[in-house]
C-alpha cells in the first residue's frame, strides 16, 4: 500500500506540474480517437498496477461509485505506466471531456 501511495504521489504531482511524460507528437484529433470508454468500475488501469491484487482495485471501484452516489459527481482513477503523446495534463483533459464532459 506504501507504494502505491508514492505513485499515487508522484501522478499528482506530475499532473500538478505539468510535467511531459510523452513526446507531445500527434494532433488532439488523434489524442481524442485513443481516448479509451469510461470503464464502468471507474478505474482504467492501462498499466496493470492491479493484475495483482484485484481486491484492491474491486474496493477502490466500490469507494467511487460510492462517492458519486452520495454527492453526485463521478471520479475516476486512470493509472498509466507512460504516455507515448502528450503529458499527463492533456491526458486528463482528454479523459475528462470524454467521460464527464
Amino acid at each position: 500500500m506504501r507504494g502505491m501511495r508514492k505513485l499515487f504521489l508522484v501522478c499528482m504531482l506530475a499532473a500538478l506540474s505539468g510535467a511531459a511524460v510523452g513526446q507531445g507528437v500527434g494532433t488532439a484529433r488523434e489524442s481524442r480517437a485513443l481516448v479509451p470508454a469510461a470503464p464502468p468500475s471507474r478505474v482504467l488501469d492501462h498499466a496493470g498496477l492491479f493484475k495483482k491484487h484485484p481486491e484492491r482495485l474491486e474496493k477502490i471501484s466500490e469507494r467511487l461509485m460510492a462517492f458519486e452516489k452520495k454527492y453526485e459527481l463521478p471520479v475516476y482513477v486512470a493509472v498509466y505506466s507512460g504516455l507515448m503523446r502528450g503529458n499527463v495534463t492533456e491526458r486528463a483533459g482528454e479523459l475528462y471531456d470524454a467521460w464527464i464532459g
